[in-house]
This record gives C-alpha cells, structure tokens and sequence, in this order.
C-alpha cells in the first residue's frame, strides 16, 4: 500500500482494508519507502533529478521531505509553481532538522 488509491471504484473500501493491514501488519507503510518515493515523484510531478535526490536521502530525512513526520509539510506539494525549488527548500529544511547532511542539497 501506499498513500495514493487507484483503480478501484469504491475508496472508502479499499481505505477500510488498507486501514485493517496497516493494524495487523504495524507500519508496513514504512517497509514501502520505495513505493511511497514513487507516488510522491509522480503526483507532485518531481523531475529526475529531484527522484534522485529523494532516493538518496537518509530516511529521517525522507520521511519528513514526504510529510509523514512532519506537520508542516504534506504529501501533496498544493499551490506550488516551482516543484524543484519547493523540494530542494524541503530537503534543506528535513536536513538541518534531522542534524544530517548539509544544509542545502547538491543537485547535479
């Protein structure tokens, strides 16, 4: 499972089952990171570049740039004219929160 919820006609059921393995399964969702970098890329329509970063990142990090640790980002990157900007503004932040990596990322 990830957060997004496609090809079925009925979401509130795919929701209660998805809902039912994440209580029997603990925090599957984060054994998923690979599949939740993916969804995040392809909905906020992130470039190569920025995949790439995101794949690269420490998984504190990560997970904060996704929004699933962090309040004051979202998954959906809403309102945002300039995705590359915003995801570099994200990991820099996550980055200096964490107390990881440097400050601002290095995008080649």
């Amino acid at each position: 499972n990830t957060f997004v919820i496609r090809g079925t006609g009925n979401r509130s059921a795919a929701m209660m089952h998805r809902l039912k393995n994440v209580h029997e399964c603990g925090d599957e969702p984060l054994a998923q990171l690979p599949r939740l970098i993916e969804d995040f890329v392809d909905i906020n329509q992130i470039d190569e570049r920025g995949a790439e970063m995101l794949r690269g990142l420490e998984r504190e990090v990560l997970l904060q740039v996704l929004g699933i640790t962090i309040q004051s980002n979202s998954f959906l990157m809403r309102g945002v004219k300039n995705t590359a900007a915003a995801l570099i503004a994200r990991v820099a932040v996550a980055q200096r929160v964490v107390g990881g990596k440097d400050a601002v990322p290095v995008v080649s």
